[in-house]
C-alpha cells in the first residue's frame, strides 16, 4: 500500500540523516550538544523562563500562557500520543552506534524535547518577536541535538515541533477568546473603547485623521 511504502520512505530518510550526522561527532561539538539537549530535558529551561516572566508586569502574561501551553502540551505529547504510537527509538534498532549519552527509556514519537520547545518558542513570539526569535534558535539547536545524539529520527522532530506550535497557537487563540469576552462582561466601557480603536485601525483612521473629519 501507499502509506506503508512512504512509512518506508520516511524512516529510511531517517536514517540516512542520522547516520550522516554521525560523522561530525567531537570533542567539543559534543559538549555544546550536550548542554542544548539537556537544557531541554523534561522542558526544565522553559518552565524557569515562565517562571522568570511571571516575576515581572510587563512579561507576567507572556508567562502565564507559556506555562499553560507547555502543560497542555505535555499531556498531549508524552502523555497521549508517545503512548498510543509506542515507536522506538533508532538506537534500539541500531546496536552498534556509540551512544554518548544516556539511553532514554521513554517511546521516541514525537520528540517530547522539540515539542516542548517549539510550543514554548511559539508562545513567547506571539508576545514578543525578538525573544520569540531567540527562544527559536534555542529550539532548534536542542532538537538538532536529539538527532546528534542517535536518540531521536528526523520525523520525530518534525512532527514534535509541528505539534508544539500548532499547541501554542490554539492555547493564545482560546485566551484571546476568553479575554476578549471577560473584557466584555465586566469592563463594557473599555471593550467598547478597544473595538473601536480596532475598527479604527482596519479603516487606516487614526486619531488625528478623526479630529480632523469632525472639525
Amino acid at each position: 500500500m501507499f502509506i506503508f511504502r512512504m512509512m518506508g520512505g520516511i524512516l529510511s530518510l531517517d536514517f540516512k540523516i542520522l547516520n550522516y550526522l554521525q560523522q561530525f561527532h567531537s570533542g567539543p561539538l559534543d559538549l555544546i550538544m550536550k548542554f542544548f539537549t539537556y537544557i531541554g530535558e523534561n522542558g526544565y529551561i522553559w518552565i524557569a523562563l515562565g517562571l522568570l516572566f511571571l516575576c515581572f508586569k510587563k512579561t507576567r502574561k507572556m508567562g502565564i500562557y507559556l506555562l499553560i501551553t507547555l502543560a497542555i502540551e505535555f499531556i498531549c505529547n508524552d502523555l497521549v500520543l508517545k503512548h498510543i504510537i509506542k515507536r522506538q527509538r533508532p538506537f534500539f534498532y541500531n546496536k552498534r552506534i556509540n551512544m554518548v549519552i544516556k539511553r532514554p527509556t521513554s517511546y521516541s514519537f514525537p520528540s517530547g524535547h522539540a515539542s516542548a520547545a517549539f510550543s514554548s518558542a511559539t508562545a513567547i513570539f506571539m508576545h514578543d518577536k525578538i525573544k520569540g526569535l531567540f527562544a527559536y534558535l534555542v529550539a532548534i539547536a536542542i532538537s538538532i541535538s536529539r538527532i546528534y545524539f542517535y536518540v531521536h529520527y528526523p520525523s520525530d522532530i518534525v512532527c514534535g515541533a509541528i505539534l508544539g506550535m500548532i499547541v501554542a497557537i490554539i492555547v493564545r487563540l482560546m485566551g484571546k477568546a476568553i479575554e476578549k469576552r471577560h473584557m466584555r462582561l465586566y469592563h463594557p466601557e473599555l471593550y467598547a473603547e478597544m473595538m473601536e480603536k480596532a475598527r479604527k485601525e482596519e479603516q487606516g483612521i487614526n486619531d488625528d485623521e478623526v479630529e480632523f473629519l469632525e472639525l
